[in-house]
C-alpha cells in the first residue's frame, strides 16, 4: 500500500477519515461512504486503501500483517502532515463487514499494549505487531469508530443464513480448513473463535479497562442492517464485549444502563449486509429513499452527540432474548467444565455444583458448562473438526473474561475436553488457567507444560498461562489405549495417550501432578466419587486423597498390553471393517476371488465362491451391503 495512491487530500483540514472496505469489496473503495463524508467534512482527508482481502478467498496474507501495514501507512501519512507543520486534531475510523474488525484492531494497536500495575501484559500483541507496542502519537486524536455491519464476533456457517449462502460458506470452510496454515485464506482469521479475532476482543477489553491506564475517549457506533441476511445477529453483535465494560469509577457500564456509555447500536432500516454502504443519491425514486435513510443513519453515527446516539440506539433489553450475564468484578474464580467425545456432558453441571459447594467463604465461584454437542469417534480423529471446537471454547472463554474481569480461571476437562484446553493454550497466548484437571486425556504424553507454567524469558512479568496441572491416569482406559495412543506416532493427528500413560513432565512435587492410577475406565476421573477431590485441587490447592477403592496401585495388564500393540491393532481393525464391506460389494456383481474364498468358505459354504450370483442373491447381498453401511455409519457417528 502507498499513501499517495489511496489518500484523498482536501484543503487544509485537521481531520482524517480512515475507511476500510469489506471482504472482496475493493471496487469503489466505499465510494458512497466517502462521498457522504465529503459532504459533511468537505476539507477532511480520506484514507481508503485497497486491502489484500479484496482478492477474496485467494488472499493468504496474515491478518496481523495487514494491520501492521495499515499502521505503517498511517504513521507515514501523519508524518507527512507533521512535516508540513500541521497535525490531525481528529481521526475517524470507519469499517464495513470484516473491515470493521480491522478498524477496531487498528485502533487497539494505535493505543499500544496495555500493562497491569505489576508490569504484566494482560493482552500482549502478536509477533507481527511488536513494533507497535508503544502508543502512537496520533492515537489520542481518534475520537470515533463507525462499524458498518461489522462482524464483531466473527463469522460462522450459521443456520440463520439462507441455504445458498450456507452451502457456499460451508464448501469454502471445508476447503480452507483442508489447507496448511501458510495457505489458509485471510478470512479464516475472522471466523468466530479464531486466534486473531479472540485476541482482538481480549485486547479491546484490556484497552477499555481503567485498571490498565486511562480509558480512551472513544465513541463507537455499530450500524446494523435490519435485513442483514449474510451474517447472523449473534455474529454481528458482540454482546459480551460491547454491551459490558467498566467506567473510570469502576462501576458496571451496560448498554441502556448507567455509567459512561461509549458503545451504541443503531439499526439501519431497509439495508442488508451489502446495502448498508449503498447511500449514493442516484437511483430510482424508491431506491433513493432507502439510500437517504442509510445516509442519515451514517451521518448520525459520524456527528451525533452521545445523547442523540442514545435516543436512536437499540437498548440492551431490545437487543436479544438470551444475553450474557452482567459483568461481575466480585467473582474470584471461574471454572470451565468441558466434556469429551460420545458424551452429552450432563455431568459437567454436577461437578460445577460440587466445586461451588466446597468453595471457601472468601471465594465467589461461577462456572461455564455449556456443551459443544455430541462428538463421535470419526469426527474426533479429524483435526480440522477438533479445531472448530477449540475456537468454540475460546469464544466462550472471551465472553467469560468480559463477564468476570477479576476472576482466576480454572479448567476441568475429559477426553476431547482435554485436547481443547491443551490446543487453546498453544494457539492463544492470552488463554490462562490457574488450575487444570484432566481425566481420560487424549493429549500427547510429551506435551510441554513447563513452558506454559514458567514465566516467558522475553516477558518475565507476564502471568504464566498455567499454574498447576492434575492428570488422572485410569486403570482400564481402553478408549485412550487403543485409539489416541495408536495415533500418537503420527504428529498430523496431534493426539496422544496421557490418559493411559501419563505426562512425561509429571512430578510428585508438581507443578504437573499425576494420579496413577484411578480405578475405572475412560470416565473414571470425572465420576462422582472423585468430585470432591477435584474441587479441593482447584480451590484449595489440595492433592487428591489416594485411598482405595477409588485409586489403585497398578494398571490393568490387559489394557496395558493393548496399549503397547495399539499401533498394530487399530490399523488392523480399520482394514478388517473396510475389507468386509469390499467383499460384500464384490459379491454383488461377481464371484469372489480365490484368496477371499480361502478365508470365507471355512466360516460358511458361501455360494459367492462357486460362480456369479443369481438375481435373488444379488438382491439379498445388496440389502446386506446397505445394512453394513448403516452399521458403519452408526459406529463412526455415535460410537
Amino acid at each position: 500500500m502507498a499513501s499517495h495512491l489511496y489518500l484523498e487530500r482536501h484543503g487544509h483540514s485537521d481531520e482524517l477519515f480512515i475507511a476500510l472496505h469489506g471482504f472482496s469489496k475493493a471496487k469503489g473503495r466505499l465510494s458512497a461512504v466517502r462521498e457522504t463524508i465529503s459532504e459533511l467534512y468537505p476539507n477532511a482527508d480520506i484514507f481508503a486503501p485497497v486491502l489484500p482481502f479484496a482478492k477474496g478467498m485467494t488472499c493468504l496474507v496474515k491478518a496481523e500483517s495487514i494491520v501492521a501495514d495499515l499502521m505503517r501507512e498511517i504513521d507515514q501519512i501523519v508524518a507527512e502532515r507533521s512535516a508540513q507543520g500541521q497535525t490531525y486534531r481528529t481521526i475517524y475510523v470507519v469499517g464495513h463487514s470484516i473491515g470493521a474488525v480491522f478498524a477496531r484492531r487498528l485502533v487497539i494497536t494505535a493505543f499500544g499494549e496495555q500493562y497491569d500495575p505489576g508490569g504484566g501484559r494482560p493482552a500482549p500483541f502478536e509477533p507481527e505487531l511488536t513494533d507497535f507496542r508503544k502508543k502512537r502519537i496520533w492515537a489520542d486524536s481518534i475520537r470515533r469508530i463507525v462499524l458498518l455491519a461489522g462482524m464483531n464476533r466473527g463469522w460462522t456457517v450459521s443456520s440463520a443464513l439462507d441455504w445458498i449462502t450456507s452451502v457456499k460458506w460451508g464448501v469454502s470452510q471445508f476447503l480452507g480448513e483442508s489447507m496448511p496454515p501458510a495457505l489458509k485464506p485471510t478470512v479464516f482469521a475472522i471466523r468466530q473463535g479464531a486466534p486473531f479475532l479472540v485476541h482482538t476482543r481480549l485486547q479491546w477489553l484490556a484497552l477499555m479497562d481503567p485498571d490498565y491506564g486511562p480509558r480512551p475517549n472513544l465513541t463507537t457506533v455499530q450500524l446494523l442492517g435490519s435485513a442483514d441476511d449474510l451474517v447472523s445477529p449473534d455474529d454481528n453483535v458482540d454482546y459480551a464485549i460491547d454491551l459490558f465494560g467498566r467506567n473510570d469509577d469502576g462501576a458496571i457500564e451496560q448498554s441502556g444502563g448507567g455509567g459512561q456509555r461509549s458503545f451504541f447500536y443503531i439499526e439501519v432500516p431497509y439495508a442488508d449486509h451489502a446495502e448498508i454502504v449503498e447511500m449514493a443519491k442516484e437511483g430510482s425514486k424508491g431506491t433513493r429513499r432507502y439510500r437517504e435513510i442509510r445516509r442519515e443513519r451514517f451521518r448520525l453515527a459520524l456527528t451525533g452527540a452521545p445523547a442523540d446516539l442514545a435516543r436512536n440506539s437499540v437498548t440492551r433489553a431490545q437487543m436479544a432474548d438470551n444475553l450474557p450475564p452482567a459483568s461481575d468484578p466480585h467473582v474470584t474464580d471461574v471454572v470451565f467444565v468441558v466434556h469429551g467425545i460420545r458424551d452429552k456432558g450432563f455431568w459437567t453441571q454436577k461437578i460445577a455444583r460440587t466445586i461451588k459447594k466446597h468453595a471457601p467463604a472468601d471465594k465467589k465461584v461461577e462456572s461455564v458448562t455449556t456443551s459443544y454437542g455430541y462428538f463421535a469417534m470419526l469426527p474426533f480423529i479429524l483435526r480440522r473438526v477438533r479445531q472448530r471446537k477449540v475456537e468454540w471454547l475460546m469464544d466462550r472463554y472471551t465472553e467469560a473474561r468480559a463477564c468476570f474481569p477479576k476472576a482466576s480461571f480454572h479448567y476441568v476437562g475429559h477426553s476431547n475436553g482435554t485436547y481443547l484446553a491443551a490446543k487453546a493454550l498453544q494457539d492463544y497466548p492470552y488463554a490462562r488457567f490457574k488450575s487444570i484437571v484432566f481425566a481420560g486425556s487424549v493429549v500427547r504424553c510429551n506435551y510441554d507444560w513447563l513452558s506454559l507454567i514458567k514465566p516467558k524469558p522475553n516477558a518475565p512479568h507476564d502471568e504464566p498461562q498455567v499454574g498447576r496441572v492434575l492428570n488422572y491416569v485410569a486403570t482400564r482406559d481402553w478408549v485412550v489405549a487403543l485409539f489416541p495412543k495408536a495415533l500418537q506416532p503420527w504428529r498430523i493427528f496431534n493426539l496422544g495417550s496421557a490418559g493411559h500413560d501419563g505426562f512425561r513432565q509429571a512430578s510428585p512435587n508438581g507443578p504437573v501432578f499425576e494420579v496413577k492410577y484411578i480405578a475405572g475406565s475412560h470416565g473414571a476421573g470425572h465420576e462422582e466419587p472423585n468430585w470432591e477431590n477435584i474441587a479441593n485441587f482447584i480451590l484449595r490447592d489440595a492433592r487428591p486423597e489416594l485411598r482405595p477403592p477409588i485409586f489403585a496401585n497398578r494398571q490393568s495388564p490387559l489394557w496395558r498390553v493393548a496399549g503397547w500393540t495399539s499401533c498394530v491393532l487399530f490399523p488392523l481393525l480399520v482394514l478388517a471393517i473396510l475389507g468386509i464391506g469390499c467383499l460384500i460389494l464384490w459379491s454383488i456383481f461377481a464371484q469372489l476371488p480365490t484368496l477371499a474364498c480361502f478365508y470365507v468358505t471355512p466360516l460358511q459354504d458361501w455360494s459367492a465362491c462357486h460362480g456369479p450370483p443369481a438375481g435373488n442373491q444379488q438382491a439379498w447381498r445388496s440389502f446386506g451391503f446397505i445394512v453394513y453401511l448403516w452399521i458403519v455409519y452408526l459406529f463412526v457417528t455415535r460410537f
